[in-house]
């Protein structure tokens, strides 16, 4: 079995930040990954699934999602469109938690460890994060700390919390539960075939009473309405 999460190793990284595109090919399979870096996810094209820790949702162009450290995530083209184009930016929380001047910041990151959507967003902030490619990166390190700045001052309810469980190292999820782990990871892995009650709950070695109990009291949904 591929283990739950996969941690990126940057050890030769040389800036605090990176920038990056992603073609999301539904051929290529899932990967469901965490890691040390917050993560500004932009939507630039297409549509599909994804999944924020014990969240499963569906995503469209021009929509934002802010990642925070150790959340394992996972976003998938529909089968039946072009792959979603995604525009990525991952830096280090350290770039941001040495300034008390960024309280409205800090607080946002904090709740990003549960993930968070953003909608109806200042057209400007696509527009930052299309040109980061141009940019020299102190032009580049700017410009993050202007997104980051315009999206604290987005209206709450138009920004929304994904996961139910925060992932963070310490946690008792995190670190115990190994069974849900390895649940997650098979349906992660096999996402393009339908998966069965009876084979998840033999794969648990539990009934499926006993499985669907355990499944809908963790995850708080049915695994039913998990998978689809």
């Amino acid at each position: 079995m591929q283990p739950f999460l996969e941690f990126i190793h940057e050890e030769n990284r040389e800036s605090s930040f990176v920038f990056y595109e992603v073609l999301l090919d539904q051929e290529k399979g899932s990967y469901w990954h965490y890691h040390a870096d917050v993560e500004i996810s932009l939507i630039h094209e297409g549509s599909g699934l994804c999944f924020v820790g014990d969240h499963v949702g569906r995503f469209k162009q021009n929509q934002l999602v802010l990642l925070g450290r150790d959340l394992p995530h996972d976003f998938n083209s529909n089968h039946d469109v072009a792959p979603a184009k995604q525009l990525i930016i991952r830096f280090s929380h350290d770039i941001v938690s040495q300034f008390a001047e960024f309280e409205a910041i800090h607080a946002m990151l904090e709740e990003a460890e549960y993930g968070l959507i953003f909608s109806d967003f200042d057209p400007a902030i696509s527009e930052k994060i299309a040109n980061f490619s141009t940019i020299g990166d102190t032009r580049r390190l700017v410009e993050l700390f202007s997104i980051l700045h315009l999206l604290s001052k987005h209206e709450p309810e138009k920004r929304r919390r994904l996961s139910s469980i925060r992932f963070s190292k310490g946690t008792r999820f995190y670190n115990s539960d190994l069974r849900l782990r390895n649940v997650l990871a098979h349906i992660h892995e096999n996402l393009d075939r339908q998966i069965s009650l009876d084979e998840v709950a033999e794969f648990t070695h539990l009934t499926k009473p006993s499985f669907c109990r355990w499944f809908k009291k963790t995850m708080r949904c049915s695994f039913v309405t998990y998978v689809n």
